[in-house]
């Protein structure tokens, strides 16, 4: 009778252990889907904040996937003409811009990202208000060209939109320079860029 006990009492254990294993798998999975919930809100957040702040009319949209040959770096968002999205209109996320729409169709567009080789924006130094233009390249470097060598420029200097040319509101976070290099007999600064907004880990823009 005594063993008879033992062997119940080892299979009630291990049935609550099963119980409380399955119960903890679930637990952590909700975490999981709370905790990504929680950052999602705080990204879509940041958005709004982003449009309050600089009084844009905008639409949100999620990035859907990549670049699908290596000649350009492109994304692919989720909203096209049918929610009023065109070619040329700027496409910025919470932590600053990302690029410029260059095709749409119904219900998807595609964003030509700042480090793309053949994007070029208007964009000055914040602090100093020399401005420039924000170029790409091959290799993914971003530039700010044509800034004058007699213009104040530093590391560590924030990089916005300048609003020149109607295509980006003016004052929008662009980046930080990294490295200003002064060359003796040119007229212009060599000042690399890097973009606060990444888009590799962006999601929502």
């Amino acid at each position: 009778q005594g063993l008879g006990n033992i062997v119940t009492n080892l299979t009630a254990d291990q049935a609550t252990l099963s119980e409380l294993q399955a119960e903890n798998e679930a637990l952590r999975a909700r975490n999981v889907e709370l905790e990504e919930a929680e950052q999602t809100a705080e990204r879509l957040q940041g958005l709004l904040d982003l449009r309050d702040a600089n009084n844009l009319q905008s639409t949100a949209a999620r990035i859907i996937s990549g670049s699908s040959d290596s000649w350009t770096t492109t994304v692919t968002i989720d909203k096209g003409t049918t929610s009023g999205v065109a070619p040329g209109m700027p496409v910025t996320s919470s932590g600053g811009v990302i690029g410029q729409v260059i095709e749409s169709a119904a219900t998807t567009s595609t964003v030509r990202l700042l480090t793309d080789e053949n994007s070029s924006i208007s964009a000055m130094i914040q602090s100093s208000r020399a401005q420039g233009m924000l170029d790409g390249s091959a290799t993914g470097e971003v530039t700010l060209t044509l800034v004058r060598t007699n213009q104040q420029v530093s590391v560590g200097d924030t990089v916005v939109t300048s609003g020149l040319g109607g295509v980006f509101p003016k004052g929008l976070a662009i980046g930080q320079v990294t490295s200003v290099e002064n060359n003796p007999g040119s007229l212009y600064l060599d000042i690399v860029v890097e973009l606060f907004a990444k888009a590799e880990t962006t999601e929502e823009v």
